[in-house]
């Protein structure tokens, strides 16, 4: 099995931060977001395919929740 990972990013940001005015604006309203326990994993993966009208298939979830915890060690 291979694995892979992406990296999702806003190019849009860059052009904020250059700008003193619009970076204090973006950073005062940035904060962090706690980890997902698994009972909040499982659903960030299966309502969204289900509000799509799609099934996942057996075992899919349960395989991407195992890969995300061997990521975090």
């Amino acid at each position: 099995m291979s694995r892979s990972s992406a990296t999702v990013g806003d190019r849009r940001w860059w052009y904020f931060l250059r700008d003193p005015r619009l970076s204090r604006i973006a950073r005062a309203g940035q904060f962090t977001v706690p980890a997902m326990n698994e009972e909040e994993l499982r659903s960030a993966i299966e309502r969204p395919a289900a509000h799509a009208g799609l099934l996942l298939e057996d075992g899919l979830c349960d395989l991407l929740l195992r890969e995300l915890q061997e990521a975090r060690g």
